[in-house]
């Protein structure tokens, strides 16, 4: 933010889209070798949805939704009084491991971080700390690799054709937060 004050007024908009956009660069991070390296000192908390968590997590993490209306309720349930909290999610495009470490400071904890790097760059880097459809160590191989991944994606304009076929079922897995955000109707 220390940049953004150096600006000229002009600027100060696109300071605010970029504290927005970005939270990641505002928040109290933690570093995935750290949290490797004290893996069993921290309360991991996995934010993402239910779904997304079965796949695939930290080996030892609680699953509390952030979508959960009483998140910040069951994490200080899970937290004896001086305990350091980690909130994870999916990376680079979800910014609710941020969001979930602000709203737990907000409702008054005082050692909560972000791991950002998110749930695949864990996994590839730390396999025998990780869990894959309920097996550990998580082998790799049952990941799908990024290329194959990208062969599944459906550009929009081709998954509005899709949807409006007749014989078409949607499934949205998301979970509440993410459908409020980005919503198809």
């Amino acid at each position: 933010m220390q940049i953004c004050l150096n600006l000229k007024i002009s600027a100060s908009a696109l300071c605010l889209a970029l504290y927005l956009i970005v939270p990641a660069v505002f928040a109290n991070n933690i570093s995935q070798q750290t949290l490797n390296k004290h893996h069993q000192e921290y309360l991991i908390i996995d934010v993402r949805s239910k779904l997304e968590f079965d796949v695939l997590h930290i080996a030892g993490a609680y699953h509390v939704p952030m979508s959960n209306q009483g998140f910040e309720i069951r994490v200080k349930q899970l937290c004896s009084n001086q305990c350091k909290i980690v909130t994870y999610c999916n990376g680079d495009t979800c910014k609710k491991s941020v969001q979930a470490a602000e709203r737990l400071r907000k409702a008054g904890m005082q050692q909560v971080f972000a791991y950002t790097g998110g749930i695949f760059s864990w996994a590839r880097s730390y396999p025998e700390k990780t869990v894959l459809l309920n097996n550990q160590p998580a082998k790799l191989a049952n990941l799908l690799p990024e290329e194959k991944y990208r062969e599944h994606l459906l550009p929009v304009e081709g998954f509005f054709n899709k949807a409006l076929e007749s014989n078409s079922v949607i499934v949205d897995v998301r979970d509440n937060l993410q459908r409020e955000a980005n919503s198809l109707a």
